[in-house]
């Protein structure tokens, strides 16, 4: 299932209210932002909002509401306010755990490493000593 939500930011500009809102797919969004920072200018963006405007700046100043995850995303989802620091640390584990778990299917023939806490273990040592040693000969 993919990873989706709603962010919206409701404000009021020079006597008119507006509604600006995107679903991110935030499997994609994580893959191409380091933060979430930029957020505002994504939902402008695809609003056809300037972010070169005084629109803009409004509704940069005002939060932004979240709703309607799905997926992973869904736990990390709480009174219109998403966790995307916790989001982004569970996915990335989920895509270290999906990973391990393909090699370990197809070099040790064990279908789930999940059952087996010390291959696990000993598997994500080996991949954190492998990043810790990147670029070092």
């Amino acid at each position: 299932m993919k990873n989706t939500i709603k962010a919206q930011v409701d404000f009021s500009f020079r006597g008119e209210t507006y509604h600006p809102s995107i679903e991110l797919d935030l499997d994609q969004f994580v893959a191409q932002n380091s933060d979430f920072t930029a957020l505002h200018q994504t939902i402008a963006q695809a609003n056809n909002i300037d972010t070169y405007s005084y629109l803009f700046e409004v509704m940069e100043a005002t939060p932004i509401q979240f709703s309607d995850a799905t997926g992973l995303a869904a736990d990390y989802l709480q009174d219109n306010q998403f966790d995307f620091a916790g989001f982004s640390q569970a996915l990335k584990d989920k895509q270290l755990s999906q990973a391990l778990n393909s090699i370990a299917q197809k070099t040790l023939n064990t279908d789930d490493i999940d059952k087996q806490p010390e291959l696990k273990a000993a598997l994500i040592a080996a991949y954190q000593l492998g990043l810790s040693h990147c670029g070092k000969v």
